[in-house]
């Protein structure tokens, strides 16, 4: 199936405009870990036929934060998100210009914007394990785990890693047009599932 131009675009969309950056030099003083990602479309979209490619999107992400003072990052394709992390849950807001939806938004549109909201919930080896290797975790988000079994919560393991082996969460974007374009606000989403990268 082919692509249109702006969904084209989506993947970068997970749009990262914080300045490219380099592996070596990742923000934050500790690594949380890199995982491999992959996003499934959400049935329910209310975007025009067509805008929006119902092929998923497969990336890289890696988890940073500052040990003092709680600030954290999710980087992907060599750029940093500003993130919230308070453990166990992250989240990531952040927007771009999308001029790829502009042909189609009328000739006096000169901005479209997307903004997308990342969601996800770490979970650690115990806690994977209480819940199902082999389960999907989509519910987790905001159903929560289970409290019982005395899974213990992403942390840092005697080997110096963090213990966080499984990512589950959703991507949510809206299309915002200028006042000057035709085109409507749409919503979009995708589930997200995420596993450590192999040599992370």
């Amino acid at each position: 199936m082919l692509r249109s131009p702006a969904t084209l675009l989506l993947p970068l969309a997970l749009l990262a405009l914080s300045g490219c950056i380099e592996e070596s030099t990742l923000p934050g003083d500790e690594v949380l870990g890199t995982f491999a990602f992959n996003a499934s479309l959400v049935p329910g979209n209310n975007c025009p036929a067509g805008e929006v490619s119902d092929a998923g999107i497969a990336f890289d992400g890696t988890l940073t934060r500052e040990s003092e003072g709680g600030r954290a990052y999710f980087v992907v394709s060599g750029f940093a998100r500003d993130a919230g992390f308070d453990g166990q849950r992250v989240s990531s807001v952040q927007r771009a210009s999308q001029p790829g939806y502009m042909p189609s938004c009328g000739s006096t549109c000169t901005a479209v914007e997307v903004e997308q909201t990342l969601r996800l919930l770490l979970l650690s080896s115990s806690q994977n394990e209480l819940y199902g290797k082999d389960k999907s975790c989509a519910e987790l988000l905001d159903g929560g785990l289970p409290a019982d079994g005395g899974a213990q919560a992403p942390g840092r393991g005697a080997d110096g890693g963090f213990d966080a082996v499984r990512a589950c969460g959703d991507m949510v974007n809206l299309k915002l047009p200028d006042a000057g374009c035709t085109c409507t606000p749409c919503t979009w989403a995708y589930s997200v599932e995420g596993t450590p990268r192999v040599g992370n």
